[in-house]
Order: structure tokens, then sequence, then C-alpha cells
């Protein structure tokens, strides 16, 4: 009787220590787990390549790099936020990063050219008036930029942007002659865009 009892104690303190062990070598590898986590997350931080370079930085700090072309537009986060803020509710910004989008269109090409357009189409959608005015300020084949990139990315949609293309006149009622005329011009090249968007479309599926 005594020494069954003995076993069973030495049993359950054997078993004990191999748990506190195990659990003590769970919490080693949980660690490790964590510290290289940590150098990953700070490795994308700080590489170039990677899509969440710079992102832990005020938007406004990453802009500014790339309109003193300090670093290169990319399809990565601090990119597409810069493009979104164009469309931003405060006038200041949408100064400032209209100024970088603009940077964004010059260096655009590959899967970022790609992304462009809904962009595009998003601020002109909210603002027509004000891009019909800055672009009255720069070169003008930014303008037809604004309008190639539309274009592409209408030529894309079901009914290859009849209904955005439509909606214009209406989100710009207090547009005076000459911005109309103006916004003409950019319906009518960004239809020149779309109608060889579908032409290379139906040429494709044709093949």
């Amino acid at each position: 009787m005594k020494i069954g009892t003995l076993l069973l104690i030495m049993t359950l303190i054997i078993g004990c220590r191999h748990e506190k062990k195990h659990t003590k070598n769970n919490l080693i590898v949980k660690s490790q787990d964590s510290i290289m986590a940590k150098d990953e997350i700070l490795d994308s931080l700080t590489n170039p390549y990677s899509y969440y370079y710079l992102s832990n930085q005020p938007i406004e700090y990453s802009a500014k790099l790339i309109l003193t072309d300090s670093i290169y537009p990319s399809d990565n986060k601090i990119t597409f936020d810069s493009m979104d803020s164009l469309s931003s509710e405060n006038e200041k910004t949408r100064n400032f990063f209209f100024k970088v989008f603009i940077k964004i269109l010059d260096k655009a090409d590959g899967s970022l050219s790609e992304a462009v357009g809904s962009y595009v189409l998003q601020y002109i959608k909210r603002y027509p008036k004000e891009f019909l005015t800055r672009t009255d300020k720069i070169d003008k084949r930014y303008f037809n930029k604004f309008a190639h990139f539309a274009g592409y990315e209408l030529g894309f949609s079901e009914d290859y942007g009849k209904d955005w293309l439509d909606s214009l006149t209406q989100q710009c009622l207090n547009c005076d002659s000459n911005e109309f005329k103006k916004l003409n011009n950019f319906k009518q090249v960004a239809q020149e865009t779309i109608n060889e968007v579908k032409g290379t479309s139906r040429h494709s599926n044709n093949s």
C-alpha cells in the first residue's frame, strides 16, 4: 500500500516537472516568434520594395519624398494613401496632394498605372469644378493624362463609363461655359481611351 502510494507521488512529481519544462519551452518559442515578427515588421517598414515601406510615418512625410524625387511612387501603401488624400474633405490637404498626384501621374507604370484611374474617378466625381480650375494652372498634358487614366478605368466597367460620364454634367451645375467646354474635352479624351480599351478587349476575346 505504501509502495503504491509512493510510486503515485513520484509519478505526479515527474509529470509536474515535465509540464513545467514543456510550458517554459513554449514560452521561449513564443517569445522568439514575437521577436521575429517584430523584426519582420521593422524590415517591411524600411524595405523600399515592401508594400508597407515608410507606412509608420505621417503620410505627408512620404508624400514630400515623392514630390522631391527622393523616393519613387510604387504600388505600395504610401502611394495609395497619397492618391486617396486627393479626395480629402479638407481643401488644404487636397491642395498639397494634387501636386503629389501630378508627380505620381508622371511616374506611374506597371501595376501602379492600372490603379491610378480609380483615384482619378473618385476625385473628379467629387470635385469636378475644382479639377477644372486646378488643371488650368498646369501643363495641358496632365489634363489629358487625367482623362486617359479615367478612360482606361471606365473601359473595364459594365457600361463602359456611360453613367459616370453622364453624371459629370450634373456634378458641375455651377460651372461656367468655359468650364463646361473643358469638361466636354475631358469626356471626349476619356471616351477615346474607353473605345481603345473596348477594342483591345474584344480582340483578346476573339483570339
